[in-house]
């Protein structure tokens, strides 16, 4: 959804897929939308387990969706 809006909601920017080169800085710009869009969200996923962790010290997070094992590669925990 993030490529999604960022291609639909601007002028120029292309239509990217999350398949491909993902790197911490882009080196065009396909590859530094894919980072921005597939790091941000390892970033908040990583953060919200971490937070919750903090607080339940015995949570147990559960990856789920189509996009699951795309994620469960990236993710810390």
């Amino acid at each position: 959804m993030r490529l999604v809006a960022m291609h639909t909601l601007t002028d120029k920017l292309p239509d990217v897929t999350p398949d491909g080169d993902v790197v911490l800085l882009g080196y065009d710009t396909e590859t530094g939308m894919r980072s921005g869009a597939v790091n941000g969200m390892v970033a908040e996923i990583d953060g919200m387990i971490a937070e919750y962790e903090r607080q339940y010290p015995d949570f147990n997070a559960i990856l789920t969706g189509g996009d699951a094992p795309f994620f469960a590669a990236r993710i810390k925990k």
